[in-house]
């Protein structure tokens, strides 16, 4: 049937899927429900309304079934497209997979979008510039090293941060940086 509300319908289904944590099944209906009423023609509010709660469902259905890749590819297109912010436990998982995975190129990509925002943790630097390190960006490294000792006071992971920093300092050669940080993580 061509309707009008096809869209709509699309994402009731996908909605109730959704509901009942049924997200392999509610997918589906609700990135055809976002297509659909994306193509939509004029301004129509229930289109704009309709396309945005689907999109950010499709984004929390690819999180919530642990898929990197399906998760990453709707972050790209919810980050272009959607009205609000991609949630930051999303970037956060998003990036530490990456991290954890060896893909670094993508963890500094995602850790970035969510260091930028006040959501971020002194982790999240952390994890930021262990990427950054890996891909021999030593320079940024060690500046998100820095960002990191600012906001941590307690000593274990303040140590964490300085070894971690006069490694990245090692990388660019600055050898009494790097002997200055070792020395203040002794302490």
């Amino acid at each position: 049937l061509d309707t009008s509300a096809k869209g709509q319908a699309w994402y009731w289904i996908g909605w109730s899927a959704f509901e009942i944590k049924n997200y392999k099944e509610a997918a589906p209906f609700l990135k055809a429900a976002r297509e659909f009423e994306s193509a939509k023609k004029g301004n129509d509010a229930d289109k704009d309304q309709f396309a945005e709660k689907a999109g950010i469902r499709v984004l929390l259905c690819q999180y919530y079934l642990e898929d990197t890749t399906e998760t990453a590819k709707e972050v790209e297109r919810y980050s272009k497209e959607g009205k609000t912010k991609v949630p930051p436990e999303i970037l956060r998982w998003l990036g530490g997979k990456f991290n954890e995975g060896g893909s670094h190129e993508s963890a500094v990509k995602y850790l970035t979008m969510l260091t930028q925002r006040e959501e971020a943790t002194p982790d999240d630097f952390l994890k930021l510039g262990k990427s950054q390190f890996e891909l021999g960006n030593y320079k940024q490294a060690v500046n998100t090293y820095q960002t990191y000792l600012k906001s941590v006071k307690l000593p274990v992971p303040r140590a964490t941060g300085l070894l971690s920093l006069a490694k990245a300092q090692i990388g660019l050669v600055s050898l009494d940086d790097a002997q200055r940080s070792v020395d203040e993580a002794l302490t």
